[in-house]
């Protein structure tokens, strides 16, 4: 998880749902100048930068450099309301797929004749029942699971900050990695807040130039790995 001090009332909720079922957590804390007492745990390695972090949201990523092969790698944002059996139930789709996979909850199919990432996909909300696995093109990292030793995403060389989900899904495309979003009802996930003002997804929805770009890129791989 990675986080930043617009998000101290959020953080610490999704926080406290998700250590029970974890391990251990790395927390990225980015632009904080100081340990917020949230984040102290014996189950929290904090990861912090009191400037600005150079990773961004890709920060997220970063518990992937602490994991053993056979760990599950959760990637979640501050900002989610976790299930409380979130973790067992993602455990368990990854074992029913064949071939390797990653799995979360919210997720978006791209037209093949995309001229805008925005505009040009159908998305699944995170808090909409789904009741079968859907694979999709791009999987979000709001909430996404893997096994390590079945996909090395290379976010310390991706070319665009904060542009996580996009190149996330051209790294699992590479690597034959096929993305899933999990059964569900209604409601069983949510966000604690959306579209706030520092929100990537904001940013998105004014200019969504580089993400064509990056989403063309990714149809066309399919194209040349179909």
């Amino acid at each position: 998880m990675a986080t930043q001090p617009t998000r101290s009332h959020t953080a610490p909720l999704a926080i406290r749902r998700l250590l029970p079922q974890v391990d251990l957590l790395i927390l990225h804390l980015d632009g904080f100048g100081w340990v917020p007492e949230w984040a102290i745990h014996p189950k929290i390695l904090v990861d912090s930068f009191t400037d600005r972090s150079p990773l961004g949201a890709e920060g997220k990523l970063i518990a992937h450099e602490y994991g053993a092969p056979n760990d599950l790698i959760l990637v979640v944002d501050d900002d989610v309301c976790l299930p409380r059996d979130i973790v067992g139930r993602i455990i368990k789709e990854l074992d029913s797929l064949p071939g390797k996979s990653v799995v979360g909850v919210h997720g978006s199919v791209l037209r093949r004749d995309l001229t805008s990432y925005v505009r040009d996909r159908e998305v699944t909300h995170l808090h909409q029942r789904l009741g079968n696995l859907k694979q999709v093109d791009v999987v979000s990292t709001c909430v996404a699971g893997y096994y390590r030793r079945n996909f090395n995403p290379n976010f310390r060389s991706w070319e665009h900050k904060n542009m996580v989900d996009l190149q996330f899904a051209i790294d699992a495309q590479v690597q034959n990695v096929s993305p899933w979003l999990l059964p569900r009802k209604k409601n069983w996930v949510r966000f604690y807040e959306e579209k706030q003002p520092d929100s990537i997804y904001l940013k998105l929805t004014e200019d969504d130039i580089t993400q064509t770009v990056l989403a063309r890129q990714l149809l066309e791989r399919q194209s040349d790995y179909a």
